[in-house]
């Protein structure tokens, strides 16, 4: 999508969930309280894309150029770039030309725009493209890791998916910060780990089954989704034919396969496609903001990217 983050509202695939309560939300895993989600337009629809907020800021292009807003709908950083993505620890990728550099809260490149393609930053680290291969720099752009994979994750409780052989018939495996591999590449595909666990795929993309393993390379769950995705607060998505339902870490399934096209269950509630319009439930499926817009985002930091018709804004 874009040079943002991939979006959540994948067909077929929804995240956890959590409990809401009329008047908020208590996360029973994370013990977390949110506000109610009121869908109240807090920042009206204006913007040709956005992303979601993430330290505050928000990615959102205006005609041709991304900048960045604050909460207030106010911008930060004009509009300038090529492309943008969310800040992540700080910092935040945008491509100048055809060029990808990290940029800080004042819209000035610390990271000079040089390399073909970039992960966010995370814990500390950020995958960078160049010479057709990916490595790791730190957040002063000092190489940690020196290019030489196809593919390459951003890192997660100490460890990177990457990819040695090609991105077609090469396999996957994980690294850690020194660069040393961790787990072997023996898998088709691979995605990060979460909770514990990583998204691990073989047989391919079409006609593969997803499992998941542990740190040590183990299988926890054994192959068998035809798509699935991480697991976040003890549960994870799994696509079941056209709906997705999800899974615990035992892989026993706690919700029945229910919506065709979803986001991933945020602050309480999940956004949904009902028809042909999305809204908001909670975890029971209860409607919390009744299905009326063209397009939803998941909920960051209180507020959800909403779409009508053509135009992107944020609700409370």
């Amino acid at each position: 999508m874009n040079g943002l983050r991939v979006h959540p509202c994948v067909r077929g695939i929804c995240f956890l969930a959590c409990v809401l309560l009329a008047s908020g939300c208590v996360d029973r895993d994370a013990g977390q309280k949110f506000a109610p989600k009121t869908g109240r337009m807090a920042i009206a629809p204006q913007f040709e894309e956005v992303s979601d907020f993430s330290q505050g800021l928000a990615a959102v292009r205006v005609g041709y150029n991304w900048g960045y807003i604050d909460k207030t709908g106010r911008f930060v950083i004009e509009p300038r770039y090529w492309e943008a993505r969310r800040f992540s620890e700080g910092l935040a990728a945008a491509r100048e030309s055809n060029q990808w550099g990290f940029i800080d809260r004042s819209g000035t490149f610390v990271i000079p725009a040089q390399y073909l393609a970039v992960q966010d930053f995370s814990e500390g680290l950020a995958g960078v493209k160049k010479d057709n291969t990916f490595g790791y720099i730190d957040k002063t752009g000092r190489p940690v890791v020196k290019p030489q994979f196809p593919g390459a994750g951003s890192f997660h409780e100490g460890l990177a998916a990457v990819n040695v052989g090609g991105l077609l018939g090469g396999k996957w495996g994980f690294i850690n910060k020194s660069g040393v591999f961790a787990i072997q590449p023996s898998f088709d595909l691979a995605g990060q780990f979460s909770e514990g666990l990583a998204l691990v795929n073989m047989g391919g993309l079409v006609g593969g089954k997803w499992g998941y393993i542990d740190k040590t390379g183990a299988y926890a769950i054994e192959p068998r989704y035809a798509f699935a995705y991480r697991f976040h607060e003890g549960l994870a998505a799994f696509l079941d034919g056209s709906k997705s339902g999800f899974i615990n870490k035992k892989g026993k399934t706690i919700m029945k396969p229910t919506y065709v096209s979803c986001g991933e269950f945020s602050e309480g509630v999940l956004a949904v496609q009902i028809d042909n319009r999305w809204g908001f439930v909670n975890r029971k499926g209860k409607i919390v903001i009744e299905p009326q817009y063209s397009q939803a985002w998941s909920y960051s930091e209180g507020l959800a990217a909403v779409r009508i018709g053509k135009k992107w804004g944020f609700i409370e």
